[in-house]
């Protein structure tokens, strides 16, 4: 009787801990899967950023009224704003409530917000007024990439400006 209360014990002890370990290597595996996940959705904000010839520091034009030409700027920039607002909400709805990184996205979105509020009622602005949009993203990106590390930084609107370099 002694032994099988013995063998009963310890199988009752592995059958335990081997399901403990179960459930802790399936929690460490999500985890980990939501954290890439996570890196993933911050990574394709900071690229798209980083593409955005709307954002570019080098843009300069004549004070006065907008041309035509420059008239279809503002929306196109317009348009490059909205999109990459719709791809930060994203990355928000992604990430937990309580990440770290939840606050400069939601300030991300607000900035972009305020750009498009701004520049609808001063078109002839409205480079300042990405200027002003491009100096707060970059803020916001740099302070994600040192919050979260595996985020690399790259400064919003400088894609071209780098491919132009590797040119010469």
């Amino acid at each position: 009787m002694g032994d099988f209360l013995l063998n009963t014990s310890a199988n009752l002890v592995g059958t335990f801990a081997g399901a403990v370990l179960a459930i802790a290597t399936t929690w460490w595996f999500e985890k980990r899967g939501q954290r890439q996940s996570q890196v993933a959705h911050l990574q394709r904000v900071v690229d798209r950023l980083h593409r955005s010839r709307a954002l570019a520091p080098d843009r300069s034009r004549v004070e006065g009224p907008l041309s035509e030409l420059e008239a279809k700027d503002v929306d196109r920039c317009n348009l490059s704003v909205l999109e990459a607002r719709a791809r930060i909400a994203t990355a928000s709805e992604v990430l937990r409530s309580n990440s770290v990184v939840a606050s400069e996205l939601d300030g991300m979105y607000v900035d972009c917000l305020r750009y498009l509020e701004t520049v609808e009622g001063d078109r002839e602005q409205y480079l300042s007024h990405l200027r002003m949009l491009r100096e707060g993203l970059d803020r916001r990106v740099a302070k994600i990439s040192r919050v979260l590390p595996a985020v690399d930084y790259r400064e919003p609107g400088t894609a071209h400006l780098q491919q132009r370099a590797d040119l010469d």
